[in-house]
């Protein structure tokens, strides 16, 4: 069952396309990869989202049914229109643009894949049908934490996506002096990451 992971691992990082066959044979047995160690899956899904474009892989994940077995969280993002005049695509396309205008740097791609996640958990719709997700980034670093606790991976990584899913929503636009430097305490050498983080969300917002 590993070797459909390493397959779309490939096709992502070399530009393979897999034999139509072999592509049946994966989506009929992609159940069975949660027989596989936690450690070989993420080490395969993680080489995955380090390719470029990162999308690619996922998407490959999601057609073949491989994400619903070992990350189901991302699925209800999937056609979840977001009903906000800022936003042209669904959760789902939008965060597989931000995961592609992110740098190859795991805890990067990871903070993008999971910065909108409880989006479908949070929805509300004001008096003019306008869509909002209020506390979103704080529900989805406390999903982001748990989802990497079953990944096994190390606490600084954990610790790393989480604040970066965390302050997502936080534009250092937005701050005055004073609130700029609780930003830069709260987040040491990452707030650059979350600068980079947040012009990839506004490039795929259409928001400019």
């Amino acid at each position: 069952y590993l070797r459909i992971l390493r397959a779309i691992r490939f096709c992502t990082q070399l530009g393979f396309v897999i034999d139509e066959a072999t592509y049946a044979a994966a989506k009929r047995h992609c159940k069975g990869i949660s027989r596989i160690g936690v450690e070989r899956i993420v080490d395969e899904f993680f080489k995955i989202i380090l390719s470029d474009p990162p999308s690619n892989g996922i998407r490959l994940l999601e057609d073949i049914g491989a994400l619903n077995v070992f990350l189901p969280e991302v699925m209800p993002m999937i056609g979840f229109e977001q009903r906000n005049p800022y936003h042209t695509m669904d959760v789902y396309d939008h965060t597989l643009c931000v995961l592609d205008n992110t740098p190859p740097i795991i805890h990067m791609r990871l903070a993008a894949l999971f910065h909108d996640m409880a989006k479908p958990h949070t929805l509300t719709i004001d008096e003019e049908g306008i869509g909002h997700f209020y506390s979103h980034d704080r529900l989805g670093a406390d999903m982001a934490k748990e989802i990497l606790k079953r990944f096994r991976v190390s606490n600084e990584l954990i610790d790393k996506v989480y604040i970066l899913v965390k302050e997502h929503m936080n534009h250092h636009s937005d701050f005055g002096e004073r609130g700029l430097k609780r930003l830069i305490r709260r987040m040491g050498d990452e707030v650059f990451n979350l600068f980079i983080l947040q012009e990839a969300d506004i490039i795929c917002s259409g928001k400019r």
